[in-house]
């Protein structure tokens, strides 16, 4: 390869990859990052789903929620199974020392997997800690591409997702050497170390099952039992069973692992400002309350460093409100009552559907790989809230690069302020359509409010 060629590739990995975080970009400068600034006192109050549409969606959640204990066989066959392996280690890949996966360690995580034993197990479970989910059986990452500069750190290819302390689990398997469990959850399945589960029987469902919940409604809320003996950090969206009195202080009950790994219950006391009675209603102004909740949270690839992605941040939030999203993105814009179709339109074109039929705080808005909940219109935008990694910005001379961003904010479609060029339509160019998080038809909410 010639000097100019191996300069001008040396040029597109530079500008292909992001560049560390700078000056906050310019929509998060300039809009205030407080959804309360843009509600309207007339509708602020007003319920978006009639209260009996509400209660048949927090029961269409606490079915799914509990799904897990009502199997009697896995869900995912030997083949999906595989298919992550496939997945994982077909392509070269690199760990955490930059250098290409070891093929003897990979031999050796496969083996270890004893997937032709599948399914070995067939037991319910709880997690017992914020659980990391894998794809595969190991802690050590997974990047893609590793060159002289960076690994396309954060996202680590095996890590699937981060599930919650206290989220009902069937496994379906166990690794040889016991260390690992492959477990189904209600939105997503993986494996997870067998020391943040334990099991649970008739008994426990049935009382875990029994009445009303409360959710979570502040990040890092600190559970302590009774006694004082700390158990683990909850977050927005959790949900717990309650049996105290409705007002007041929370007594709700957690999952703890006994010394041979079956999880016996403690009672917790939450302030009442900690927890909500689920499903809070659901109203513009509960929603800016939880959403402020997340706004300026970090970026967490899969729920990495137990921070949220797009779509984990989009399901936390209306958890407390008894409406059930799947775990990725791109189920999360198939859920929705009805789904309207943008790819083939224009950038323009887009703008118009979204101003004209969006339903503030009910539509999402999809692109290939990303989520964002739309929140209107303000000063003539159109504002979204997400949870992004980087953006497209302007550079010196009209150049243009992708900064880290790295949070949760509200902005509009054109984050980075890109007006010309490549990056001048923003979000709009690659939005492939916008999707109701339940029937139109059951909507309370004005559209292009």
């Amino acid at each position: 390869m010639s000097p100019m060629n191996l300069w001008m590739v040396w040029m597109v990995l530079l500008t292909s990859l992001p560049v560390p975080a700078g000056p906050p970009i310019q929509d998060i400068q300039h809009l205030k990052q407080d959804h309360a600034a843009y509600l309207q006192a007339a509708s602020a109050d007003v319920a978006l789903l009639p209260p009996e549409e509400q209660l048949r969606q927090d029961q269409r959640y606490n079915a799914r929620f509990f799904s897990p204990w009502h199997r009697t066989s896995p869900r995912y066959t030997r083949e999906e199974v595989e298919e992550e392996f496939r997945e994982g280690f077909g392509k070269t890949g690199f760990g955490e020392n930059r250098r290409p996966h070891d093929p003897a360690w990979v031999r050796q995580v496969y083996a270890n997997a004893q997937l032709e034993g599948y399914p070995n197990s067939g037991r319910r479970a709880i997690t017992v800690v914020n659980a990391h989910m894998r794809t595969i059986p190991t802690r050590k990452p997974h990047f893609r591409f590793c060159g002289p500069v960076a690994c396309d750190y954060p996202f680590d290819r095996f890590q699937q997702t981060l599930v919650a302390a206290n989220t009902p689990l069937w496994v379906s398997h166990a690794s040889a050497d016991g260390a690992w469990l492959l477990a189904e959850t209600g939105f997503t399945y993986g494996w997870i170390p067998a020391r943040e589960a334990a099991w649970v029987d008739d008994a426990f469902v049935r009382r875990w099952e029994a009445g009303r919940y409360a959710a979570v409604m502040h990040d890092g809320t600190p559970f302590y039992s009774i006694n004082g003996r700390f158990l683990f950090k909850a977050d927005l969206g959790m949900m717990f069973p309650e049996e105290g009195p409705i007002g007041g202080p929370h007594l709700v009950l957690a999952a703890v692992a006994d010394e041979e790994g079956r999880a016996v219950i403690r009672q917790v006391v939450l302030p009442e400002e900690a927890a909500a009675v689920k499903p809070l209603p659901l109203t513009r102004k509960n929603l800016a309350r939880a959403a402020n909740v997340l706004v300026g949270q970090h970026y967490g690839w899969g729920g990495m460093y137990e921070n949220r992605d797009c779509s984990a941040m989009i399901r936390d939030l209306f958890a407390p409100f008894g409406i059930w999203l799947p775990r990725n993105s791109k189920d999360q814009a198939r859920e929705g009552g009805r789904w309207i179709d943008l790819s083939m339109l224009k950038a323009v074109e887009k703008e118009r559907v979204i101003r004209r039929d969006g339903v503030p705080y009910l539509t999402l808005l999809y692109m290939k790989g990303h989520i964002m909940l739309y929140m209107g219109v303000h000063d003539d935008a159109v504002l979204v809230f997400h949870n992004f990694w980087s953006v497209r910005t302007k550079g010196k001379a009209k150049s243009q690069r992708r900064q880290i961003v790295g949070q949760a904010a509200i902005t509009t479609l054109r984050p980075g302020g890109v007006r010309h060029g490549k990056g001048k339509d923003g979000y709009l160019r690659g939005l492939l359509g916008m999707t109701f998080l339940t029937a139109p038809e059951s909507m309370t909410g004005k559209r292009g409010e």
